[in-house]
């Protein structure tokens, strides 16, 4: 007699505690938590029954052969516990026999595990004189049971699931072959042969990697980690630096057992320069987005945290009380949750324009001018993707009229930002940089954040028009006082001028007040024009006029007026515009004026054309100081808004006033790197 438990206790631990596992059955609530926890468990048993057979082969006694039994056994009864919680449409009265089928191996292995801690072994049981027979027999019935159940399981799956399951059967199948193997040549030549398990372990490792893959790859175990992203993109820093580490320590190892040796000097220079290769590889903004990629898409469900990217665009929208606010904190929350580097935003007026607000063009002329028909269709669609395949005639023609658009600003989705049926933008992007397509979940979270954005852009828009009514209630009310105290004073000052006559025998008293009332009613009377116009009493008179030849009278004079400023003229064009002339004057008149009381003594100017947009756009580039960032891009057009030290804040919001009531778009930024200011000023062409 032999002692069994002469081998450390250690060895059977994992295989007690599988079987142990199998209670976890009774407990369990709904019966589809079933099969992914028994596919699990068959992922532990395989690598485990390997290790044993590599173990046999290595030490081929009577105890270890004892033991290998026993673990084989185990593992036909995992197999046989999966493929009975398989989802299969069983029929609904089942037998006692089929109910307790996947139970039926487990009492046996209850009673072998009590053996292993029994002191002494009768000699039959470790010479296998009935062990080994009646454990052969058993594992060729569970064998040709596991491979009918299978095979009913590959039958019921439809062509997509077969698609998923393929390498799990497959690891199935070729596992419960081995075992066949292996217990008919025990049954047919009534020995073992250690070499045998050597190959059995290699073909149970080759079946364990078919069923990782399919599990991994297809996530078959159908559970969501519950970890937060940041954890794990935390931790990809570290993993490189662990990786990095083992792989010096695998070379430094190498080195000593093939005998090649470095100086030390080389040895710590090749260590910093790899120390300086992981650091810059983690810095790299490219690197980090394409491991948050690879992360997002091969360890989570869902390609994106959607709780996570709209509260950090809640964050970034608070305190948003402007278009342009929005807009920039959508483009920025875009930039840093997608894989893509080409961004372009689109909102609609209400004149039903669309406009490109991101990113503003400052030193390009020509912007990406959405087509008519891109538009038309995401009224009604919520994706253009150039890569799906659409067949509908909408889809046709909105692939064949924005191909040349699409192409041109390396764009292949357009996205629109809707709010229940209100469409606001349009959301263009470029190919991913990481080499993937966008899918449903880029769809999903394109329609959060736009449906977000859209739901802010109107109560941003509500707020500015709430506004601008107060300013208007605000300023009507103070141009009526100021209008009637005007005329008051101006009655008052026309009576003294009526009454001077009786003080005509004083030449002096004459002189002096005839001076003073006639400054005083032409001060009165420009007051009374500017506080007028301010009112909206101007209305522009539109006619077809020759905008090249206008600006270049309009500049002629105007240089003359100010003799302080040199004006670059741009030579003469011939380009057809509907506007006012004398609005066109005054809204020049008063942009060079404000760029000599800032500091500037030279103003360039330059007109360029653009048929696609439809638009002329008129530059004037001064070299002043320039703009207080602050005030930057639409502060400065506000009234009581200057950049000026004694300045009135009314000139360029007057500009602004103006240049609605003739369809002009006016954009101001600095000359950066270079001193001085840039307006933008872009005129509509005649149809």
């Amino acid at each position: 007699m032999q002692n069994v438990n002469a081998m450390p206790l250690k060895l059977y631990l994992p295989f007690l505690l599988i079987l142990l596992s199998f209670a976890t059955d009774f407990v369990q609530g709904r019966r589809e938590r079933h099969f992914p926890w028994a596919m699990l468990r068959l992922l532990v048993t395989l690598p485990l029954l390997a290790a044993y057979n590599f173990y046999f082969f290595r030490h081929p006694d009577s105890i270890v052969l004892f033991r290998l039994l026993y673990v084989e056994l185990l593992s036909v009864a995992v197999l046989l516990h999966l493929v009975w919680k398989m989802p299969l449409q069983e029929s609904p009265g089942r037998s006692l026999l089929q109910k307790m089928m996947p139970h039926l191996f487990l009492w046996p292995l209850v009673a072998w595990s009590a053996l292993i801690f029994w002191p002494v072994l009768p000699p039959f049981i470790l010479q296998g004189k009935m062990l080994i027979p009646i454990q052969s027999i058993a594992l060729l019935c569970g064998c040709i049971s596991i491979s009918i159940k299978v095979e009913r399981f590959w039958q019921t799956l439809s062509l997509r699931q077969r698609w998923q399951f393929k390498y799990f059967v497959l690891g199935m199948l070729l596992t419960c072959a081995v075992f066949a193997w292996l217990t008919s040549y025990r049954l047919t030549y009534r020995r073992i042969v250690p070499v045998h398990h050597e190959l059995a372990a290699l073909l149970f490792l080759l079946a364990w990697g078919l069923m990782l893959y399919s599990i991994v790859r297809h996530r078959l175990l159908k559970r969501t980690l519950f970890i937060s992203r940041q954890v794990i993109y935390s931790a990809v820093a570290p993993v490189v630096f662990i990786l990095y580490l083992l792989g010096l320590g695998i070379s430094s190892m190498a080195m000593r057992m093939f005998g090649v040796s470095l100086p030390d000097i080389l040895y710590w220079l090749l260590a910093c320069i790899g120390l300086l290769a992981v650091t810059s590889l983690f810095l790299s903004g490219k690197a980090r987005h394409t491991a948050k990629f690879f992360l997002s898409t091969n360890f989570f469900v869902n390609k994106y945290e959607y709780r996570d990217e709209w509260l950090a665009f809640s964050e970034k929208l608070q305190g948003k009380t402007t278009t342009s606010g929005v807009i920039a904190a959508l483009s920025e929350i875009l930039a840093k949750a997608l894989y893509t580097k080409t961004i372009r935003i689109w909102l609609l007026s209400e004149k039903g324009e669309t406009k490109q607000v991101f990113p503003v063009l400052e030193h390009e002329r020509r912007q990406a001018c959405l087509p008519a028909v891109a538009r038309g269709f995401l009224e009604k669609e919520d994706i253009f993707h150039t890569v799906q395949n659409g067949h509908s005639s909408s889809y046709q023609e909105m692939a064949h009229a924005c191909q040349p658009f699409m192409q041109r600003h390396d764009l292949v989705l357009l996205a629109a930002m809707r709010a229940g049926s209100h469409l606001s933008g349009i959301i263009g992007l470029g190919q991913e940089f990481t080499g993937g397509t966008y899918g449903s979940d880029d769809f999903d979270l394109l329609k959060a954040l736009g449906s977000q954005a859209t739901s802010a852009l109107l109560a941003v828009q509500s707020a500015e028009i709430a506004a601008r009514l107060r300013e208007q209630t605000a300023w009507q009310t103070l141009s009526t006082f100021v209008l009637h105290d005007v005329k008051n004073a101006q009655a008052m000052l026309s009576l003294a001028r009526n009454n001077f006559q009786r003080h005509i025998h004083k030449p002096e008293f004459q002189d002096d007040l005839k001076d003073t009332l006639d400054d005083a009613l032409q001060r009165m009377a420009k007051v009374q024009r500017r506080l007028g116009s301010l009112q909206g009493e101007f209305q522009p008179a539109l006619v077809e006029m020759d905008l090249g030849l206008t600006l270049t009278k309009i500049f002629t004079k105007i240089d003359r007026k100010l003799s302080g400023l040199h004006i670059d003229m741009p030579p003469k064009q011939h380009l057809l515009v509907e506007s006012d002339p004398l609005l066109v004057e005054a809204i020049f008149e008063n942009l060079l004026l404000n760029s000599l009381e800032a500091g500037a003594s030279q103003c360039q100017v330059s007109i360029g054309c653009d048929m696609d947009a439809g638009q002329v756009t008129v530059v004037l580039t001064d070299n002043g100081p320039g703009i207080d960032a602050m005030l930057l891009p639409d502060h400065l057009f506000e009234p009581f808004i200057s950049n000026k030290v004694n300045g009135s804040g009314i000139g360029l919001w007057q500009v602004k006033e103006l240049c609605k009531l003739i369809r002009v778009d006016i954009m101001v930024h600095n000359n950066l790197p270079q001193p001085g200011a840039i307006f933008t000023l872009q005129f509509p062409l005649c149809s």
